[in-house]
């Protein structure tokens, strides 16, 4: 009569088969019996192991998109004060690379000498005593 159990095939290490064969003939079962209790005796410890894993795999997967999540909202709110940052530097770039043809270079150029000239000279003195 066929079994009608999985069946598996494993190659085990030459010392585990030795172990087995005396403890087999010790208890007068055979081999294939004593890895069945083992197995059984072991499966409720696999499977806690097997949702642990799953567990963790599931935590790791809502951890990344989470992390996606925000790392897309973060970039969405830098967006325009980037763009901002780009015009105000494509608009010095334009005064450096051709300062005659930007506009408001000319203006630009006379509110820096107009600071430098107020810089340059000293204050008027104005206290309302006559020197007599």
């Amino acid at each position: 009569m066929p079994a009608t159990s999985p069946r598996f095939t494993i190659t085990v290490r030459p010392e585990t088969d030795r172990a087995l064969k005396r403890l087999a003939s010790i208890q007068g079962r055979p081999v294939a019996s004593i890895i069945r209790e083992v197995l059984d005796d072991a499966a409720p410890i696999m499977a806690e192991l097997a949702d642990t894993i799953e567990a963790l795999g599931a935590a790791r997967d809502a951890a990344r998109a989470e992390l996606t999540d925000g790392l897309a909202e973060a970039a969405a709110d830098l967006q325009p004060h980037l763009e901002g940052i780009l015009g105000h530097l494509r608009a010095v770039q334009g005064l450096v690379s051709d300062p005659d043809e930007s506009v408001g270079a000319d203006s630009a150029r006379s509110a820096v000498a107009d600071r430098a000239g107020r810089a340059a000279r000293p204050p008027a003195c104005n206290t309302g005593v006559v020197n007599g």
